[in-house]
């Protein structure tokens, strides 16, 4: 089966949208992707295959690509990760598990090649950021993009569930109901709000308040602008 292009979805932000593209066996998960993506109109999803090697002999021109975990087996991961970076793109690990999958690490590392691990329970909002992140590590794109524009300073590195919890805290929620929507203690979230602040502390960015999380979350690319 050859790679499937998708469509462009129109974008609201006035900058060119990420070019996305997954690796996946499963309709029902690229149609939710895509439909998850066409709701921030800063990504879109431009190819899809169900394997790695469909997917690398059709040559997309995609900034990122989304590789499901379960169509790579561990032995096989290093050589999948391989293959899809020669394409040009940054490579993130897609699980559909809320923890970190064994031996993977949430930030990038040499040891696989990859640009990070995101969740497919992640917020949408999360996701997106996690690919900006990964495609400025990689150089970023031209200089009208979404993610050369967003940061005015040094990124936090944030963690993927630092990233959801601030995702969710920073757009005015209270501490109690992030815990519910994360199925986590109310505690864990002040926990991860603490770690938060001291990030963007020490990237010279400092977030005492709240209204200053919510800037950097903005600035970061993680919520819209107003």
């Amino acid at each position: 089966m050859s790679v499937a292009p998708l469509p462009p979805a129109a974008h609201h932000s006035g900058v060119d949208p990420l070019r996305v593209g997954l690796v996946e066996n499963l309709e029902v998960i690229v149609l939710g992707l895509r439909q998850m993506l066409v709701a921030t109109g800063d990504a879109h999803l431009v190819a899809h295959a169900r394997s790695v090697e469909e997917f690398v002999a059709s040559e997309p021109d995609v900034d990122v690509v989304l590789l499901d975990l379960r169509l790579a087996g561990r032995d096989d991961l290093d050589r999948d990760v391989t293959a899809l970076s020669a394409t040009g793109a940054r490579v993130l690990a897609y699980t559909e598990h809320d923890a970190d999958p064994p031996d993977l690490p949430a930030e990038p590392t040499s040891r696989t090649g990859l640009s990070g691990v995101v969740r497919m329970c992640d917020p949408v909002a999360v996701l997106v950021s996690t690919m900006r992140r990964a495609v400025r590590a990689a150089g970023g794109r031209p200089s009208g993009s979404v993610a050369a524009r967003a940061a005015p300073g040094p990124v936090a590195t944030l963690t993927s569930r630092e990233l959801q919890v601030l995702a969710v805290y920073a757009s005015g929620e209270k501490a109690d109901r992030v815990a519910r929507q994360l199925g986590i203690t109310r505690e864990t979230v002040l926990d991860h709000i603490r770690r938060i602040r001291i990030k963007y502390r020490d990237r010279g960015r400092p977030a005492p308040t709240k209204v200053d999380l919510y800037r950097r979350a903005v600035e970061d690319g993680l919520l819209p602008r107003p």
